[in-house]
């Protein structure tokens, strides 16, 4: 038999309350993403597009060879654009695909929050108020990467924290790959982390 972590089980009976919260009330909110069978989110059919070309580009039925390339960098909407790719070998459809991606976006924002708050010694209930900040106006006009960079800065922002209260490599490697992340999805959330550690040195 498969048991979880001491530290996992630890957590779940301190905040068991939040959890059994936060988990129908996360679900609440992005269950509108799948009542509609097109989402009116102004930016959306065109991140759509870019991932149908990136995940569809070897199959002749779509004939999209002739005209596109694959062009893997590092660079942002990268994150986004390719674990919807990845889900979509799951899901077998570039749509379904990107609303387990936006569904994940909205449900696990409040843990991001939810670090952010222990990091600075604030109530973690203060995280469920990301929920309706999750499907902002951002998130209406289809600024997918933007919304889920700018909810990754918590979390980031929790790391960069820890570390400055107790440097060590494993937190300096951790603020590295967050910063990394953030980028990954998109340059403004990014450069608002680059100029807050920039700052910090200071």
């Amino acid at each position: 038999m498969v048991q979880a972590p001491r530290g996992v089980l630890d957590f779940v009976k301190r905040h068991g309350f939040w959890l059994a919260v936060w988990l129908p009330l996360a679900s609440w909110f992005a269950y509108p993403l799948w009542s509609a069978r097109v989402l009116p989110l102004h930016d959306l059919p065109n991140h759509l597009a870019r991932i149908t070309a990136l995940h569809y580009l070897g199959n002749p039925r779509w004939n999209l060879a002739p005209y596109y390339e694959r062009s893997l960098q590092l660079v942002p909407y990268l994150a986004h654009f390719y674990l919807v790719h990845l889900l979509t070998y799951v899901t077998r459809s570039v749509t379904v695909a990107n609303l387990v991606f936006m569904t994940a976006y909205i449900v696990l924002t409040p843990l991001g929050g939810f670090a952010f708050a222990r990091a600075t010694g604030r109530s973690p209930w203060l995280a469920l108020l990301l929920l309706p900040l999750a499907v902002s106006i951002y998130f209406q006009w289809g600024f997918i990467g933007f919304c889920c960079g700018v909810m990754l800065m918590l979390p980031a922002l929790a790391a960069l924290f820890g570390l400055l209260d107790a440097p060590t490599l494993r937190g300096a490697i951790a603020v590295g790959l967050w910063t990394a992340a953030l980028y990954l999805f998109q340059i403004v959330p990014w450069a608002a982390i680059r100029f807050l550690i920039a700052a910090e040195r200071r």
